[in-house]
């Protein structure tokens, strides 16, 4: 029998708890975000919100160069002090940042039709709010290395909170895209610059300017390793939306990103945990029973969500979306698949990296995305949205059987201590933060 033995106090101070907590109200406002958009513009006018939203953030995946991750590994490391560490991680995010507007300016500059359903004025703000995209993701990994999952999934529910409050008094005067777009600016300005404000704040040390006097050895090794294994994930999550939006249309777009948002849902659980998880493993030598459960109990939990999305999803498209939205969940019912097996990447590609194993990181990455990539060129244009979905099912699969079986060769786990779920697997989301 499974004994729940509650004490507020301590579920409080709980990274999982706190972190399914935002969890779920950033995906209940994710969504309503998306029904807000989808109503007030349609499908035509909201694609170009998508697009720009997915455009802020491949820019973030691309230029962060994992030095979010190294705060997490190096701090959790011991061996250095957290401020000196922070310190590093900032400049060169700054410094990245900086260097990475007229690069963009210029990519986009020579590729055009990539970028064809944004004006070239807004195209140029969104550039240069992206530093302050940058420092908001380098944030949250600070606040997971201090074991603060408060503020670390607080950010996300506070910048999808603004972008909706926000939207909504910039409509009552301006009724058209211009409103949204007003909203994301404004929203990941405040992101980007309040928590920075907070943590220097709360810190006493002698901040330098000069990165060649700070020596962390292997600080850029690690996350360089990092970023190529979160780029080619990223890359072969994303890309199906850059598909879309090139070979297809920003209408397309709009009914593949709607129906992305609930397809999404099953693996959100284990991205969140993942960063409770990062920051454990990188923390001790522990055993892999932790990941091992961390994996059956988001898997179980996945497949409940996922019953219930498929069950009344048809119904809400409709009764939400309206009408038009019915592809989507067409489109929803193949993704769902590749969603829930997408939680075995998220837990155990993250043990990978927090034991400095990104390399079958990379392997996995690479192999996914190039036959995301040859698949997608080939059937989307021929088959359009639902051939998208699939090759994304089937990319998430080949994603998921690569990383178990590098989890398996390196952890000598076998295969039913990820698979067999056990009575009191649930209960890791009611522990302390001490599991091991």
């Amino acid at each position: 029998m499974i004994k729940f033995n509650f004490k507020p106090k301590k579920l409080l101070n709980n990274g999982n708890i706190i972190s399914i907590i935002f969890y779920a109200l950033t995906s209940i406002f994710s969504i309503l975000f998306s029904i807000i958009l989808t109503r007030l513009l349609g499908p035509d006018n909201a694609g170009k919100i998508f697009f720009s939203l997915l455009f802020l953030t491949t820019i973030n995946i691309f230029f962060n160069l994992g030095f979010g991750q190294s705060i997490v590994f190096f701090i959790n490391n011991k061996r250095y002090n957290s401020a000196i560490v922070l310190n590093l991680a900032f400049l060169c995010t700054i410094f990245i940042s900086l260097i990475s507007i007229p690069i963009i300016i210029l990519f986009a500059l020579y590729n055009q039709s990539i970028f064809k359903s944004l004006s070239y004025n807004w195209l140029l703000i969104l550039i240069f709010i992206t530093p302050f995209v940058n420092l908001k993701t380098l944030s949250e990994y600070y606040f997971a290395s201090i074991k603060n999952f408060f503020l670390n999934t607080g950010i996300n529910f506070f910048d999808i909170f603004l972008r909706i409050l926000l939207a909504l008094i910039f409509y009552f005067f301006i009724k058209n895209e211009t409103s949204f777009f007003y909203s994301i600016i404004i929203a990941t300005i405040l992101c980007g610059t309040i928590p920075w404000i907070f943590i220097y704040s709360k810190m006493n040390f002698s901040f330098t300017f000069n990165i060649l006097k700070i020596k962390i050895p292997g600080f850029f090794n690690y996350s360089l390793l990092s970023h190529i294994s979160v780029l080619l994930a990223f890359l072969t999550l994303r890309s199906d939306q850059f598909f879309v939006s090139t070979l297809l249309s920003v209408t397309d777009l709009t009914y593949y990103i709607v129906a992305l948002i609930i397809a999404e849902l099953p693996f959100k659980l284990s991205t969140i945990i993942s960063k409770v998880l990062f920051t454990t493993v990188a923390n001790n030598n522990s055993d892999n029973k932790l990941t091992n459960t961390t994996i059956r109990a988001t898997l179980i939990t996945s497949l409940v969500i996922s019953f219930f999305v498929m069950l009344f999803g048809k119904s809400f498209f409709v009764n939400f979306y309206g009408n038009d939205y019915l592809i989507s969940y067409k489109i929803l019912l193949f993704l769902i698949p590749g969603s829930i097996l997408f939680n075995f990447t998220q837990v155990l590609q993250t043990h990978l990296s927090a034991k400095g194993n990104m390399n079958y990181n990379v392997i996995t990455g690479i192999i996914s995305l190039t036959v995301t990539i040859l698949l997608n060129f080939y059937f989307t244009p021929i088959f359009g949205l639902i051939s998208v979905a699939i090759i994304s099912s089937f990319s998430y699969l080949l994603n998921a059987i690569l990383s178990i079986y590098f989890y398996l060769k390196i952890s000598k786990s076998n295969l039913k201590d990820i698979l067999f779920f056990k009575k009191n697997d649930i209960l890791l989301f009611f522990k302390s933060n001490n599991y091991v």
